[in-house]
């Protein structure tokens, strides 16, 4: 998996979606998250593109303070007929809870969605002590696609950087074997392969960018970093 197939864009803008979908289009970027208010324009972009990108829609974000299925409520057909969704769990549950709210999320959108839409979570560890009982509560879950570690492509350097992301992925996988998604200040190369074992990074338009500026331009230094 080369460094291009692990940059997905956070699109939460309409002035940012033509020139990401451009962008995961000619560099084979695997998804855009599309805000749901933009899910029709991000279809739209994607064919104009002839992208073969996945679109994912956000859901109860920023906060995530609505419980379980109600969620998924007052989303649009497009936003529904997308690739997936990265859904924030709720916080300040205890393990069972999150374990069920998981099942019942995953449940209904497998039923009433699509039988094969991506169900991804995501535990926002920027704002919350709690890490382990919401790993715990992954254990069972059937087969989430990824867990997402937060959703603030920019953030304090304390909050977010090689080492706060390595101990998070760390916390995660003690306690349940998922792929992990780590966004928070990636922004460069040597960031991303400092940080251990991550199938995907989270980034907003302008780390995506620059990230791609320094692949073009330094491949030699990228072989160095990433071997």
């Amino acid at each position: 998996m080369t460094v291009m197939n692990k940059l997905e864009i956070d699109v939460m803008q309409g002035n940012e979606l033509t020139e990401a979908a451009s962008l995961a289009s000619k560099y084979k970027l695997p998804t855009l998250v599309v805000h749901p208010s933009l899910a029709t324009d991000a279809i739209i972009a994607k064919g104009k593109t002839s992208g073969r990108f996945k679109i994912i829609i956000p859901i109860d974000w920023p906060k995530g303070e609505t419980f379980g299925v109600n969620k998924m409520l007052g989303l649009s057909t497009d936003a529904l007929e997308a690739d997936g969704f990265e859904i924030m769990l709720t916080p300040d549950k205890s393990e069972i809870e999150t374990r069920n709210e998981a099942k019942t999320i995953t449940e209904f959108v497998r039923r009433h969605v699509s039988p094969i839409a991506e169900v991804r979570f995501v535990l926002c560890t920027s704002s919350r002590n709690n890490i382990e009982i919401m790993a715990k509560g992954m254990v069972k879950v059937p087969a989430p696609s990824l867990i997402r570690n937060d959703i603030h492509p920019k953030i304090q350097v304390s909050k977010a950087n090689p080492d706060i992301h390595n101990e998070t992925i760390r916390r995660i996988t003690e306690n349940v074997k998922l792929p992990i998604k780590i966004c928070g200040n990636i922004s460069e190369l040597k960031t991303m392969a400092a940080c251990n074992g991550v199938a995907r990074f989270g980034v907003n338009l302008i780390q995506a960018k620059a990230i791609i500026k320094e692949f073009k331009s330094q491949p030699e230094k990228l072989v160095e970093i990433l071997s």
